[in-house]
Parts: structure tokens; sequence; C-alpha cells
């Protein structure tokens, strides 16, 4: 963790325990990339938006998007518009009211040009998605969209005179058929398509608020007030229940969840069933979680939760009751690291990005490097904007690796760490015939050259991890013993990668042969390693005669990999009876076997 705290001017200051739980993300590769969270044991609460203009509802998505609604002229009828953290201004008024946003980054709200004139539901992907009378207030104007793009809203209609609001969706049209004097609001939506919501009706024998769903009917029937549902994907329903004492927030599956003798008001919960409430401290309005306890601790007044399934949680922040001068988070989710591409070298140079969207970077810091420049940009601490790490490989045929720690500025922190092997040829030695394959990254996809020494090979295979090449031949220059492999990419202006004493030319060598004696014309096998594939001679030195006498070679074999070699040849004719030396000479040397042979 990272012993520097960073200081950033605040309208407020909030500091919370948090335990987190998030989801990681894992970078596309090129060569070896780790990814891990760290989880900071200390949090800020960072601010989203302030200032001061009033803010209203903020609502949270999957990818840490926050929208809410924020008045831009402050007068009689307020003028609002619709805004988001990573989009700014999303709407430009007169009347744009509260935002709700899906995983796929569409925004709706509710628009008008008075405060109970026309009215109608926008969508800033789609356009207009209906346009009606206002219900009665905007407070009990409702919309909800799920991650599948429906959308559902309440919408008044008359029978006999009557009045009557319904829930309606842009997919089914109609969902709730109630009686005369019924008011169906506060809506709330799943992906799955259930719809919860907050129904009143002023007939004989009800006259109070309940919970009913358009799949299950009434999740509520009694006498007590309840309010402002929610319902997550497991169909889990909460909502704010009026009792003797004040209220309280209610599940469909654990019953009561709160016993404060207060007021505990506006849940939210999330598909891993963590629940988030404001509730009355006695003096000011603070955010609650049913996994983490209390969230805010202040003199202000914290309202209005929202939690994503990552469990930030978004909410409203005000010195008075019912003037919101801030919209907060918590920030649950670590800088995201990405790396980002190759260039051909060398010099090897990669590319990581580091960036945060919700509280913005704080820090960059090498952990560790090994064969490895890292040039790390100055940046202003809380940018949101990419700051692009270049690291560059220095010896291009040896391993290396950095480690890196990103953190924002609330310190939640991401370790990255990179690594590249050294080059590796398999197998190191060989002879005329041999075939080899050189393996790392970055070779690219079009083939270049392999020299061994001053050697060209040929290419057989070339891939970005691997190069397989067969030593056609030697050069004059190309004598036994280590040589250096060079390696060029295909491109104008790139060095080639040299790999030092990379790769052996071998000598022949004998191991055995039968029979060890024979007669004139009599086929023996000589068995040994790197005997080559073309071009292989034999001969036999009885050491009488002024020259030894070449054999007829009838048949050679060489496993192009380990060396492994086999020749089969004639005795030549013309030698004294007695032991011989026999000599194998290829393109690259010879060995001679002394004394290995008698001629009968």
């Amino acid at each position: 963790m990272m012993k520097k705290r960073i200081s950033l001017p605040r309208t407020f200051i909030f500091v919370v325990i948090l335990v987190l739980l998030i989801g990681s993300k894992i970078c596309p590769q090129t060569f070896k990339v780790e990814l891990n969270v760290v989880y900071a044991e200390e949090t800020t609460i960072y601010i989203v938006a302030s200032g001061k203009d009033y803010y209203l509802r903020p609502r949270i998505n999957n990818n840490g998007e926050i929208v809410w609604t924020q008045s831009i002229k402050i007068g009689f009828p307020p003028f609002y518009a619709v805004w988001s953290n990573l989009r700014g201004q999303i709407s430009s008024g007169p009347q744009d009211w509260d935002p709700d946003i899906n995983d796929s980054g569409e925004i709706i709200w509710r628009f008008g040009d008075g405060l109970f004139g026309e009215n109608g539901i926008w969508s800033n992907v789609r356009g207009l998605i209906y346009s009606g009378q206002r219900v009665q207030d905007p407070y009990y104007d409702t919309h909800r969209i799920n991650n599948t793009g429906e959308i559902v809203w309440n919408r008044a209609i008359y029978l006999s005179g009557r009045r009557v609001e319904e829930v309606w969706s842009n997919t089914r049209g109609r969902l709730t058929y109630s009686p005369e004097d019924t008011y169906n609001r506060e809506l709330a939506i799943n992906d799955l398509g259930e719809v919860v919501y907050q129904s009143y009706s002023s007939a004989p024998g009800r006259n109070t608020y309940d919970i009913l769903s358009t799949e299950r009917g009434f999740i509520t029937n009694d006498s007590s007030w309840e309010w402002n549902p929610d319902v997550n994907n497991s169909g889990e329903v909460v909502w704010m229940q009026e009792d003797e004492e004040g209220w309280e927030i209610w599940s469909s599956t654990s019953g009561r969840i709160t016993f404060n003798d207060t007021y505990d008001y506006n849940p939210s919960i999330n598909n891993n069933g963590e629940i988030v409430w404001q509730h009355w401290d006695g003096s000011d309005w603070e955010i609650f979680s049913s996994v983490r306890g209390q969230i805010t601790k202040n003199d202000v007044h914290d309202t209005d939760p929202h939690i994503n399934d990552f469990g930030e949680v978004t909410w409203l922040v005000g010195s008075e009751e019912g003037h919101a001068e801030a919209v907060m988070a918590t920030d649950g989710r670590p800088p995201s690291v990405e790396h980002t591409g190759t260039n051909p070298g060398p010099p090897r140079s990669y590319e990581v990005t580091c960036q945060d969207l919700e509280s913005g970077l704080g820090d960059i810091n090498v952990i560790a490097a090994q064969n490895f420049n890292v040039d790390i940009p100055p940046f202003d601490v809380g940018t949101k904007d990419p700051v692009i790490i270049i690291v560059t490989k220095i010896d291009q045929s040896k391993s290396s690796f950095f480690d890196v720690e990103v953190v924002d500025v609330v310190y939640n922190v991401t370790q990255f760490t990179v690594s590249s092997p050294s080059l590796s040829i398999d197998p190191s030695q060989g002879t005329v015939g041999t075939e080899f394959t050189i393996y790392g990254r970055g070779y690219g996809e079009k083939r270049g050259q392999v020299t061994v020494g001053t050697t060209k090979c040929k290419v057989m295979d070339w891939t970005d991890t691997s190069i397989t090449c067969q030593l056609k031949k030697v050069s004059s220059t190309t004598k036994i013993g280590t040589h250096d492999v060079a390696i060029k990419l295909k491109g104008k202006g790139i060095e080639p990668i040299v790999m030092e004493g990379a790769f052996s030319i071998m000598a022949p060598s004998i191991q055995d042969i039968e029979p060890d004696s024979g007669e004139v014309k009599e086929e023996i096998t000589i068995t040994g390693s790197f005997f080559g594939t073309k071009k292989v001679k034999v001969y036999m030195d009885d050491g009488i005669r002024k020259k030894p006498k070449r054999c007829k070679v009838t048949s050679v074999e060489m496993n192009t990999t380990t060396g492994e070699s086999e020749l089969r040849v004639l005795v030549p004719k013309g030698l004294n009876s007695g032991m011989c030396d026999l000599t194998v000479v290829n393109k690259v040397g010879s060995h001679t076997d002394t004394k290995s042979f008698t001629i009968d």
C-alpha cells in the first residue's frame, strides 16, 4: 500500500471504512499480463459534482457512470437538466427530470417545458419515448429502464371522469388495470421485466399504500403505508414501511431489515442482495448498508442512495434538508490498467494505459523493473484522462519484467505486472540440415531473415511467437563452435535482434560401427550424430597406402532436430587386410575413429 496521502480541495470531507467487492478485468494480452486488485483498508468518499446548484436523484450503472438532475437556473419554475459524471451535461432543459441509466449507457429522463404542462420520456439513444400530461407533481413521476432496454413509467388516464394512474411500458403497452381513484407510482423494473410499484387507492376499504408487482400482484396488503420499492433480478423486493415509531426498511425475502424506531427511507438493492438506504440519526441523514453498516458519518444530510452490483453507492449531500449541494459516491473499483500494444523492436516499446474515471488518478509507482526502462509522464493528481506509460525493453534476447502500482485519489490500488521471456532456441546445436525453432514474442506475422554466424538460414515457418528455420548450408566463415543468431524483422530501419552465442555448429561424431569387420564390397552401418543430410563422405585408411580409400555411401539419414545419424557404406577395395581408421567428413568438419574396423 502507498504510505503517502493525496490532498485535494473538497467542499466536504468524508471518511468511511469499506469492504469492497470488486470484479477485475483482464486486459488484452500481447505478452504475459497479470492483473489483481489490492483493497485499500481505508477509502475516502469522493465528490462527483458540487457547487451552488441543486442536485436531485442520482443513479449509477455497473460501468460506474452516474447520472443526476441538476438545476442550471434558479427561479420558478426551476430549470433542470440531466448530467453524467463521464459525459457532462446530457440534456438542455428546461425541465429534464429524474434520469435513469442502464449498463449500455442509455439514459432516459422525463422532459417538460412547464411545471404541469406537456411532458414525456426522452432517451439519449432513441429520442422521444412518450409524450403526455404530467401525473400530478414531478415528484410522483417515475420512469425506469432495465438492461434489455425496456422502459416503464406511470401515466394518468380518466375513467368516467375519475383519475387513475397506470403503469406503461414501451414494449408491452399498458401493464396495470386499476379501479378509479388508484395511483400507481414509484416504479422499479428488473432485467426479467418484473415491475414493482407503490399503489394508493382512496376506494372504500383501502385508503392505504401497498407494494404491488406486475407478475405477483400484492407484495404487501395491510393497513401500513409502504413506499419507494426496488427489485433485483432475483425477485427480492425492498421498500420503506411506516410503523408507530417511524419508517423501517423491509424485504420480501428477509422481512424487516431495520429496527431503529426512527426514519429509514429510500432503499436500493443490487443483484447481490446488498441494500442501502438513508437513515435519520436524530440530527441529519446518513447512508447505511445491509452488508457494510454505516457508510457516511458527518454533520450534513446524505440522501437518495443508489447502489450498483459492484457495491458502488451514489447519493446526494446537502447542508440543509431538501437542498442538495453535491453528488457523492463511494469509489469501489480500482484504476484500469491496459496493455495496448507493442512496437516492433528493438528497442521494443510497450504502451500501458492507466486511467480512473471515478475519483481520478492519484499516483503511479514502479515497484520493480528488470531489463526494462519505464517512462511515466507527469500528470495532474485527480485527472480522469488516460496516462500512458512507455516501457522499453533493453536487451531483446533476455527475460524482463516490471511491476507497477496505480493508485486512485481515494487509495484503491491496481497492481499490474508485465513479463517478457528471454528468447530461446531448440535445439541449440546442429549441422547442415538441422532444423531449429526460436521462441519469443513480437516477431510479427511477416517473414524476416535469420542468420547463424554469417550463414543465412531457410525460414520454414514464422509467427509472432516462434520462428522455425533450417541450416541448409554453412558459409566459409561459419566454423565449428558457437555463433550469434540474428533475427531481422520485416520493415525498414529495424535493428536486428541478436542472441549472442546462441547456436553451436557441431562436427560429426562416430559412435558405433556394425559390423566392425568385413570383406570388400560388404555393407556396414555407421551410427553417430551430426553427420549432416547431404554430401557426406566416408574414408578408410589402412596406414600403408599413401591415401585413404573413399567408401561408396549407399544411404545417409539424420534426425534434423536431435542430430542422431546413420550411414550405410560399402567396404572399398585396394586396402590391406588388418585394422583401419574410419573417417566421416561433411561440409562442417570431420571425425576419425582410429583402428575401429578390420578388413578380412
